[in-house]
């Protein structure tokens, strides 16, 4: 009966580990998930969540997998099976493929949306309910950010077809306000104005709400025949001026330090903490090549963020310097609050840089770490345990 419980405990262990071990051995989510769609309802309108996914994920992200092994019953092995011990299983081979390059930093190719149009919002045209036998309705509510930093506008427009034609709207009004506040954290009435088909309006949260960083929103109502009365609402998120942490200066310079390729980033940081700065690289013709993350504690004045390109990605795309580098971008992380990030304004502009470099000056090994050994082990243990893994 004991060695039953045992096992039953291995197993359950076992499983629950695998979990966690699919979830965190996947080193491409699919992106940001921000700038939510429009949900549109007769009376009751909802949001879509918005999580921050940009980047990948960090090597602290293993915490939950290394604190389920610590929790292994102590007991004895399970024997395994005889065969070929230095054979690597199918998900050890796929988990080996998708992690050649360190989490910090990845290929980037035309496919990756995400990362290389980081603002990018997704709504896209919906069906929404009409009244019985008025046709098929459709509706476009969308703006042309997500992130709206110092002084910037966000431009929104609304769209409604009625069996794929263009529909004039009645009663078309546009909210902002700050979810969960009361008093003054509302603006009834936005401006608004017509464009052939579409409604548009805009709206600076930094000047409506200059002491509030965070989620905000805008709310439309609009009617029209055989349609009823319906309502929208977009999510933003808002870093007024005042509240933006640090700057990019301008001054970049590129290195080669143990066969990666390093461009340095100059900031002049205004409040302290930990940061996130993310860049992009494209070859000669335009192409997107690399991503890179920066994520470190930076004190208040002149700073440094170093963006490390790993060598292989060179080799592995074929392609060697010079390099363009833009799309820099970061913010100031503080997890613990609502307001998860102080974003830095954007830094506009194209750099060459690596000029001074040839493909061969990079090195070609892939990534190694304690953590993605212990991967492997866990990976292998899970299998010698007879857990079945997805797909078999």
């Amino acid at each position: 009966m004991q060695s039953s419980k045992l096992k039953s405990s291995r197993l359950a262990w076992s499983a629950i580990a695998v979990i966690a071990l699919l979830t965190l051995g996947a080193w491409w989510f699919g992106g940001r998930v921000e700038g939510p769609s429009v949900v549109l309802e007769a009376e009751s309108p909802g949001e879509q969540v918005v999580s921050d996914a940009r980047g990948w994920p960090d090597e602290a992200a293993v915490t939950a997998a290394d604190s389920l092994a610590s929790e292994e019953p102590a007991s004895d092995p399970e024997p395994e099976e005889e065969g070929d011990s230095s054979a690597l299983s199918p998900e050890v081979e796929r988990f080996l493929a998708l992690n050649r390059h360190p989490p910090s930093s990845r290929p980037l190719t035309t496919d990756s949306f995400d990362l290389l149009n980081p603002d990018a919002r997704y709504e896209q045209r919906l069906p929404i309910e009409g009244e019985p036998g008025s046709g098929a309705w459709e509706v476009l509510f969308s703006a042309d950010r997500y992130a709206v930093r110092g002084d910037e506008a966000a431009n929104l427009h609304l769209e409604v077809w009625r069996d794929g034609a263009a529909v004039a709207l009645e009663g078309v009004r546009f909210t902002a306000e700050v979810p969960g506040r009361e008093g003054g954290r509302h603006v009834d009435g936005l401006s608004s104005a017509t464009e052939g088909s579409e409604y548009r309006t805009s709206f600076r949260p930094g000047a409506l709400w200059p002491d509030h960083v965070g989620p905000v929103r805008v709310r439309v109502t609009f009617e029209a025949e055989g349609l009823g009365a319906k309502e929208g609402i977009l999510a933003f998120y808002s870093t007024p001026e005042a509240h933006i942490p640090a700057r990019f200066t301008g001054e970049l310079g590129d290195r080669i330090e143990s066969g990666d390729l390093v461009v340095d980033i100059e900031l002049e940081v205004d409040v302290g903490g930990r940061y996130r700065v993310e860049g992009n690289l494209y070859d000669r013709y335009g192409n997107p090549i690399a991503w890179s993350r920066f994520q470190q504690d930076l004190e208040p004045g002149k700073q440094t963020a170093s963006l490390r390109y790993h060598g292989l990605i060179f080799h592995d795309a074929g392609v060697g310097p010079p390099f363009r580098f833009k799309t820099l971008r970061g913010y100031r992380m503080q997890p613990e609050s609502q307001a998860h990030r102080v974003d830095i304004l954007p830094l506009e502009g194209d750099w060459e840089v690596g000029s001074r470099y040839i493909l061969e000056d990079f090195h070609a090994r892939e990534y190694q770490s304690a953590h993605k050994e212990k991967m492997i082990d866990m990976y292998q243990d899970a299998r010698s345990r007879g857990v079945r893994f997805s797909g078999e």
